[in-house]
């Protein structure tokens, strides 16, 4: 069992992306067809890069009530790019370590960062080595340089 998130803000406030989710968002794709409806999917084929094999894949990313839309619409609303590559959020309130989102925030920030798998050392390489989510791990199993923090509702209990 995890002991959470010691809320030091890290993952807020520098954030790894392996892809930009804001393209799949509501306002981006206003106007584009489902490509669960026929007509739809031959607009896909004829105008993306998707081939017939991605069908499921891209209906999955459209769907309006789906996890990718969920992730999107807010990566569009409240993250910004930065210089370096990774993105900041403008709901994380540094002054008070909190969310100021944190009951409407996305899957994505929701399932931070084993995203429903079992912690393993392939899925921690972008964590901050102070992560609190790296005690998940054996040590053994953490980077060489981890000292996980210990969240404070951990230590209060």
């Amino acid at each position: 069992m995890s002991a959470g998130c010691a809320r030091c803000g890290h993952c807020c406030t520098r954030i790894w992306l392996n892809a930009d989710p804001r393209p799949w968002s509501t306002r981006a794709l206003a106007g584009v067809p489902d490509p669960a409806t026929d007509a739809g999917w031959a607009y896909w084929l004829e105008y993306s890069s998707y081939g017939d094999t991605d069908r499921d894949d891209v209906i999955r990313r459209y769907n309006p009530d789906g996890r990718m839309r969920a992730d999107a619409d807010f990566v569009a609303a409240h993250w910004a790019e930065t210089c370096d590559g990774h993105w900041t959020c403008d709901a994380y309130d540094p002054g008070h370590a909190v969310c100021t989102a944190h009951q409407d925030r996305p899957p994505l920030c929701r399932d931070y960062p084993w995203y429903g798998e079992e912690p393993g050392p392939d899925r921690s390489e972008h964590l901050f080595r102070q992560c609190s989510y790296l005690a998940d791990l054996p040590p053994d199993k953490r980077p060489e340089d981890a000292r996980p923090l210990i969240p404070l509702a951990v230590i209060s209990h």
